[in-house]
């Protein structure tokens, strides 16, 4: 019984710091996306709408030019 509570205890604990984890790197990135508006201006949201955050966009592998 106690073997099982710490297990369970220490599973929680992981997924806990995982949403954490995930939550962090979120709201960093949104901070950087603030800055890179700031110093690129209307360039910038052209790119943001073409490229993902975090994850590659596999559905949408045309090859664009330059």
């Amino acid at each position: 019984m106690i073997v099982g509570v710490a297990v369970l205890s220490q599973s929680v604990l992981a997924l806990i710091w995982a949403f954490a984890s995930v939550f962090v790197l979120y709201w960093i990135a949104r901070s950087e996306e603030g800055d890179l508006e700031r110093i690129f201006g209307e360039h910038y949201p052209l790119c943001k709408s073409t490229l993902p955050m975090f994850l590659p966009r596999f559905w949408n592998t045309r090859i664009r030019s330059p």
